[in-house]
C-alpha cells in the first residue's frame, strides 16, 4: 500500500475542514428600523410588554440587537427584561415556550430624556451571542421588553413611528406580558439586529481548499 498518498490526501481534507471550521465571521446589519424622528413612545408601563417581530434576513449566528430606547430622568427601580422569542403561525410573539434567550438592561445603560421626543433618539445595544442562536433567511422572530414599574411617569419609552415602516415584521403590546398579544395600529418599534457571517475571504480560502482536494484525487484515479 501506498502510504504517501494516503497521508498527502488525509492532509488536504483536514486542511479542507479547517478552513470551513475556522472561518473569520464578520458582522453584518441584518433587519433595521431605526428612525431619525420618531413621533411616538410605547411606554413600558407596570407589567406591559412590548414586542417588536421581525424577519431575519442573513444566515448566521444572531449577534446583536439595537434598541431606540430612553427613559424619564428620575427613573428608578428594576431594569428592563429583554426576552428573544420564537412566533407562532400567527406571526404573533409565542410565550408558551421558554424565551430563546433572556437578559435584563440596567437602567443604568439607558439614556435620559426629559423633553419632547429626539430627533436622534438614543440607542441601547444588547449582546445577543450568548443565546448561541444560529439564523437563517426567513425565520420570523420576535423581541420583547417587560418591566416591573409603575402605571405612571417617570417610565422607560421604546421609540417608533406612525405608519407601517417595517413590512417584515410587527409591533404588539401584552398587558400582562403574556397572550394575548394586541397588534399595533399601523406602527413599529425602533430596533436594529446584527448577524454573525462568515467573510467572503474566508469562503474563498475554504472552496479553494476543496477544489484542491477533489483535483487530488481525481488524479488518483
Amino acid at each position: 500500500m501506498k502510504t504517501k498518498p494516503v497521508i498527502a490526501l488525509l492532509l488536504l481534507l483536514f486542511l479542507a475542514l479547517n478552513a470551513v471550521s475556522h472561518a473569520q465571521m464578520m458582522l453584518e446589519v441584518d433587519q433595521t428600523n431605526l428612525t431619525v424622528n420618531p413621533d411616538s413612545g410605547f411606554a413600558i408601563v407596570h407589567n406591559q410588554t412590548i414586542a417588536q417581530t421581525f424577519t431575519v434576513g442573513l444566515d448566521g449566528k444572531l449577534a446583536q440587537i439595537d434598541l431606540q430606547a430612553w427613559k424619564t430622568p428620575g427613573t428608578t427601580g428594576s431594569g428592563v427584561t429583554l426576552r428573544l422569542l420564537t412566533t407562532g403561525a400567527d406571526g404573533f410573539p409565542d410565550t408558551s415556550l421558554i424565551p430563546l434567550y433572556e437578559t435584563v438592561i440596567p437602567l443604568s445603560r439607558i439614556a435620559d430624556f426629559g423633553g419632547h421626543l429626539p430627533y436622534e433618539p438614543p440607542i441601547v445595544s444588547v449582546d445577543l451571542l450568548p443565546a448561541g442562536l444560529d439564523v437563517v433567511s426567513g425565520d420570523v422572530l420576535a423581541v420583547s421588553l417587560f418591566r416591573v414599574a409603575d402605571a405612571n411617569r417617570p417610565w422607560v419609552q421604546w421609540g417608533g413611528k406612525s405608519g407601517d415602516t417595517y413590512v417584515d415584521g410587527y409591533g404588539y403590546s401584552s398587558a400582562t406580558g403574556l397572550s394575548p398579544w394586541t397588534r399595533f395600529n399601523n406602527s413599529d418599534t425602533g430596533f436594529r439586529t446584527h448577524v454573525l457571517v462568515p467573510e467572503p475571504s474566508s469562503i474563498v480560502l475554504a472552496f479553494m481548499s476543496v477544489l484542491g482536494l477533489l483535483a487530488f484525487g481525481r488524479r488518483r484515479k
